[in-house]
């Protein structure tokens, strides 16, 4: 069914793909292992978890011994476990809030004892650590939920929003000192019976408070508003999201701070199963009250889990969606507005590595900056491990990530072309093309490329970021392309074809796709991978399982010709 004749809201679906050169590219890094008895360690998909903090990102991780607790991301680009203790129960997942020198933290675990926990930490400048205040924890009556939100209204006072018992509940803070609170209760005149796997998020806007949920009993997504200090018996509800199979459990809900609009974002799931029906969206509200949506994914992009941040420097907002059941997380962009737009296909990768199934992504409640840069988490709950990506916003100098202490000198950029590149097909098998202004990747005929580089001069470096950068000729691809690492680095670019040309290896290093022609495109490599081959030769090939192929600009072309920009971690 069409979205569009639903509530009678618009859907925007642009043609266009890929991430311009223009565009800073994520830094990818893998991170640590965490005990297997955590699970998916970075869900759920209401919450954030990370917030930026004294120059440095923080975040709620779980860790090989099987607590969450508070890490700090270092200049290395590493998260550095603080010590500080957010939950001693392993499958526990948080929602970090940090307001006014103050870290609040909801966690909730699913079964009978996993009842929701609330806490509040001071954080000292001089130490660079946070403390649990004394006397403040909370734990709500009743048993497990399916996620739990925290937010703070106008007043100072806390709301917590979860699900249990196929209902939405809510409760508040009753006294200054914010260690009292109301028994959880149910909204006012909305309909909160839902089904078991249902979850609400809170968010505090413009002097109110608003608890949005879905409802798969009721084919609806609905959003409730509170002004702030008014009686809890006083709701105004909205159904933002309504028709057949337009509701999952699936919802994360940003509001852009000291947006004189008062505009709300949700990114949401639908149901729906045909391969061109949303799957993924974008649901935006006026501050009239009024609600338009936007596509994000289809069915056929098979994406799930998203999550919104909002650059407050750039007015511009970014969705981040994880491959089902694992795999790479890809994100898209859009102006903030009343009605935003997207892009169709799947999107950029964001985050991405080799062999990895990385779902779950998280990140802040917060707007973030040209100063903070995004930076997200995601998990691999089949490894046990941890990775994130560092991207730089506009206006800033580096990728969001560090702070913290400790770094000094400055990142390098290193920009290569190839020393070599050509291409072979297998209907011309005995024919060379090293001399070619193009380079095809194709899957009938078998069409393969190859690009060599000189990393000689680079041993015991380190690498931060990779990035191949290509344009796109005379012919653009519906498809995507590996780029994937090639062992044997003798082929020469004359002496290359079909039947005398080495194989590529399993390690993927990035992908390209879908393309457009005349169009340049930047593609996040693996750091781990480029690195391998650093004080030696970096010998790379393209190949696709699309018959639909994609001509790229060889370095015969010159101005057009592949790059490799490496970004080093400064030496000393």
């Amino acid at each position: 069914m069409s979205i569009a004749t639903v509530l009678g809201l618009t859907l925007a679906l642009l043609t266009v793909s890929g991430t311009p050169a223009s565009a800073a590219t994520p830094a990818v890094y893998r991170d640590h292992v965490y005990a297997s008895s955590a699970g998916a360690a970075s869900a759920d998909k209401p919450q954030s978890k990370l917030w930026f903090n004294d120059g440095a990102w923080w975040a709620l991780m779980a860790n090989a011994a099987g607590t969450v607790n508070i890490f700090t991301l270092q200049a290395d680009h590493t998260w550095r476990d603080t010590g500080t203790l957010v939950d001693n129960r392993a499958k526990s997942t948080g929602d970090a809030l940090w307001v006014d020198g103050s870290l609040y933290v909801a966690t909730r675990t699913a079964g009978s004892s996993g009842a929701v926990r609330v806490y509040r930490y001071t954080y000292s400048t001089s130490t660079r650590t946070y403390t649990r205040v004394p006397g403040f924890a909370f734990t709500a009556p009743g048993g497990g939920t399916e996620s739990a939100t925290v937010d703070r209204d106008s007043t100072g006072a806390l709301w917590v929003t979860f699900t249990r018992g196929s209902a939405v509940w809510v409760m508040h803070t009753t006294s200054s000192s914010l260690t009292t609170w109301t028994a959880p209760f149910r909204i006012s005149g909305a309909d909160t019976s839902v089904s078991s796997d249902d979850i609400s998020a809170v968010i505090a806007f413009n002097g109110k408070i608003g608890v949005m949920w879905s409802d798969q009993a009721s084919n609806a997504i609905r959003f409730a508003v509170h002004t702030d200090g008014a009686p809890d018996t006083s709701w105004t509800v909205e159904t933002p999201l309504a028709g057949t199979q337009l509701a999952d459990d699936h919802l994360n809900i940003k509001s852009l701070q000291g947006d004189d609009n008062g505009r709300i974002y949700a990114a949401v799931k639908t149901s729906l199963t045909a391969p061109t029906d949303p799957i993924l969206l974008v649901l935006t509200r006026t501050a009239a009250g009024s609600w338009s949506a936007a596509t994000t994914a289809t069915v056929a992009d098979k994406l799930t889990r998203p999550q919104v941040a909002l650059d407050k420097t750039n007015k511009v907002m970014y969705v981040m969606q994880s491959t089902e059941s694992g795999g790479t997380v890809y994100y898209k962009s859009s102006p903030l507005g009343d009605r935003p737009s997207f892009s169709s296909g799947k999107g950029a990768p964001f985050i991405a590595w080799p062999n990895a199934k990385i779902n779950n992504v998280s990140t802040t409640k917060d707007p973030v900056t040209a100063a903070t840069g995004l930076v997200a988490i995601a998990s691999d709950e089949f490894a046990h491990r941890y990775y994130h990506a560092e991207l730089a916003l506009d206006g800033s100098s580096g990728g969001g990530g560090g702070g913290g202490g400790g770094g000094g000198g400055t990142e390098e950029t290193v920009t290569l072309v190839p020393t070599a590149d050509t291409y072979a097909v297998s209907d011309a098998a005995g024919t060379n093309f090293g001399t070619s202004a193009l380079l095809g990747v194709d899957a009938s005929p078998v069409t393969v490329s190859y690009l060599k580089f000189d990393l000689s001069a680079y041993a015991g470096r380190t690498v931060n970021s990779a990035t191949l950068q290509v344009r796109v000729s005379t012919s653009g691809s519906k498809g995507r392309q590996n780029i994937a690492l090639v062992l044997d680095d003798t082929w020469t670019e004359t002496g290359i074809t079909y039947t005398a040309r080495p194989p590529l290896t399993s390690t993927v290093l990035g992908t390209l796709g879908p393309t457009s022609v005349n169009t340049t495109y930047s593609v996040p490599l693996a750091p781990a991978g480029v690195a391998s081959q650093l004080g030696e030769t970096l010998s790379v090939g393209l190949d696709s399982a699309s018959t639909d192929g994609v001509d790229l600009a060889s370095r015969e072309i010159g101005s057009t010709a592949p790059q490799l920009i490496l970004k080093l971690a400064p030496t000393g």
